[in-house]
């Protein structure tokens, strides 16, 4: 316990004592080494000060009454190594004024501190109420119930509050100061949804000095919200059955890790998909809307919904365009509105190559036909462009376009390929794009160049949009051919190189009668050779017949029925026998003797 008594100061004490005054007396409120106040209306003062160098010898503190009793010096002994000292209630009296000073080994310490009880007091720390009144209007606003300390109440206390995120280090203070003769609750605006908060605060006198502790901090946990900026991504209005389309929203608090339920229709149809991560969702075919809500929403406010219904083109905005803005990092894109006035456009963006996921878009009131895309573009880097008109039947969209913040020269240059002579003998060729992110910019114009042995390259401008050209009234002989692209920003590189050869037909004219004659020995030749070929067939045949056995030369060989294994033996065919004929009754006839008539004599007969 703290050694006190009242002092009956010697000759040197109240030398020293008045020295001590002769330092000067510190004013209230004012910093210094040595600062007392009271705590509480009915406590103790509270004295502290400034580690001293001598730590061994302990200070003394002294007292004394300016108001009731002034004559009256109260001494409190301070424990060693210690830098503060408690002077209880019944030593000084309400509302007074007491003189404060401090000695150490008989030497002043400090200026003399006077103290004002009735205005240095240090109130205790207010009480905050648990329950707090959340508000989701434009934005979260949370509203708690205090009590201040005990106090007298005919004495005015202002207490302070402040609040942070519980993860944070940093506290924001809440203004105005409110005061306990009119308890006004407090408030806190713009608080993130899902979120959890701390609040405390602390009180003083008014037009007094110290300011109370910081009472213990209350937590409390904002609801989440339903995303408000739900977007689809992708095609949704593609009938060429290539329909690729993403819900996506926006993440309304991305520090804290939160699923979501989403439900699609169509009709009578609706298909519900729960625990759905941050912050996107595949649609499926067909769907004509969407709705997102967090899995454990105590929102009282209805969710967005998103119609998915495609509208007529002619709803959709037209003439798109985009240009880079000067001394700007975005985007400037301009339209013009189609038939009828929409609720709001949507502009949406994304870097050429990019997942349906990686997508920005910002929302713009129905009077708007431009803005300024937000965010930093990198110069040469191609973005896809849409803007969407958005009707409470659905949506129309434009179609997308190709802008860049800055154009830059391409880095390659198309490939080359041949196409058959139109008309015969007169080539044709084609090339293809360059990619977008190797050509950095929109093509201008693309540039094809001939080179032949001993000529000069010979280079012509086309237009953008062509990608064929014929070349006519070529010399003959052997052709490298290029092409170039280009863009505001200038020429890019050649690409890879064609090779033409073009003959000299005058060579197969020179060579036909060769020809013709190399032909007519073939096929003379070819004659000979088959009627050789008939005649040693016929010959073949002879003794085919001659030294084959028949089975073999037939047309179908019957090697079973054969005797070619038995020794030929040659069948001659004898007479037959006569057989017994009919019988005839022949009647003889008497013969007339014969008179032979004089033979004429012949002329000119030889004789021998």
């Amino acid at each position: 316990m703290n050694r006190l008594r009242v002092a009956r100061l010697t000759p040197l004490e109240l030398l020293l004592s008045l020295m001590s005054l002769l330092l000067g007396t510190r004013p209230h409120g004012s910093p210094g080494p040595l600062q007392c106040y009271s705590v509480g209306p009915l406590g103790i003062l509270n004295c502290s000060w400034e580690p001293l160098g001598d730590l061994e010898t302990p200070p003394v503190l002294y007292h004394q009454s300016q108001k009731y009793h002034p004559n009256r010096v109260w001494e409190v002994k301070v424990p060693s190594k210690q830098s503060w000292v408690t002077i209880p209630r019944e030593q000084f009296t309400m509302a007074d004024k007491l003189l404060i000073w401090g000695t150490q080994k008989g030497r002043p310490l400090w200026s003399s501190v006077s103290v004002n009880l009735e205005t240095q007091m240090k109130p205790d720390t207010p009480q905050i109420f648990s329950q707090v009144d959340i508000s989701e209007e434009a934005t979260l606003e949370a509203t708690v119930q205090w009590a201040p300390p005990v106090w007298p109440p005919q004495k005015v206390l202002i207490c302070q509050f402040r609040y942070k995120e519980c993860q944070a280090e940093t506290w924001t203070r809440l203004e105005p100061q409110l005061k306990t003769d009119g308890l006004t609750p407090v408030e806190m605006q713009n608080l993130e949804p899902g979120t959890c908060y701390q609040v405390s605060g602390r009180c003083q006198v008014e037009n007094g000095y110290p300011w109370g502790e910081w009472s213990s901090p209350l937590s409390f946990q904002t609801p989440f919200l339903d995303p408000e900026d739900v977007w689809v991504s992708g095609t949704v209005c593609e009938t060429s059955g290539k329909r690729a389309a993403l819900l996506v929203w926006k993440d309304p608090r991305p520090c804290v890790q939160v699923t979501y339920t989403v439900w699609f229709g169509a009709g009578d149809i609706t298909t519900t998909q729960e625990e759905v991560p941050c912050c996107k969702s595949p649609v499926p075919a067909w769907m004509e809307w969407a709705v997102v809500s967090p899995g454990n929403s105590t929102s009282w406010v209805p969710p967005t919904n998103l119609s998915l219904v495609c509208l007529a083109p002619e709803s959709a905005p037209c003439d798109v365009g985009v240009s880079s803005a000067d001394g700007s990092p975005g985007i400037k894109v301009t339209w013009k509105q189609g038939t009828r006035k929409p609720l709001e456009y949507v502009v949406d963006w994304a870097q050429d190559g990019d997942s349906l996921d990686k997508l920005n878009w910002t929302r713009l009131p129905p009077g708007n036909l431009s803005t300024l895309l937000p965010g930093e573009f990198k110069g040469g880097v191609p973005y896809r462009i849409t803007v969407t008109a958005v009707y409470s039947g659905g949506l129309a969209a434009a179609p997308s376009v190709w802008g860049f913040r800055e154009e830059l020269v391409p880095l390659a240059g198309p490939a080359v390929w041949r196409l058959p002579d139109d008309p015969p003998g007169t080539p044709v060729v084609a090339w293809g794009e360059v990619p977008r992110h190797q050509l950095r910019g929109q093509a201008t114009h693309y540039t094809f160049c001939i080179q032949s042995r001993g000529l000069s390259t010979v280079c012509r401008n086309v237009s953008s949009q062509t990608q064929t050209a014929t070349l006519p009234n070529l010399h003959l002989g052997s052709f490298k051919l290029w092409v170039t692209v280009s863009t505001v920003a200038g020429q890019g590189p050649p690409g890879p190189n064609l090779s033409l050869h073009l003959p000299d037909n005058r060579i197969r004219w020179k060579a036909l009668p060769w020809f013709l004659s190399l032909w007519g020995l073939l096929l003379m030749g070819c004659g000979l050779s088959l009627a050789s070929t008939r005649c040693l067939q016929a010959r073949c045949l002879h003794w085919r017949h001659k030294l084959l056995p028949q089975w073999i030369w037939k047309r179908v060989p019957d090697p079973a029925n054969s005797n070619s294994g038995q020794p030929y033996i040659k069948e001659v065919s004898l007479p037959q026998p006569p057989k017994d004929g009919p019988i005839l009754e022949v009647e003889e006839v008497e013969l007339q003797p014969v008179v032979e008539s004089p033979k004429a004599s012949a002329p000119n007969l030889l004789w021998v």
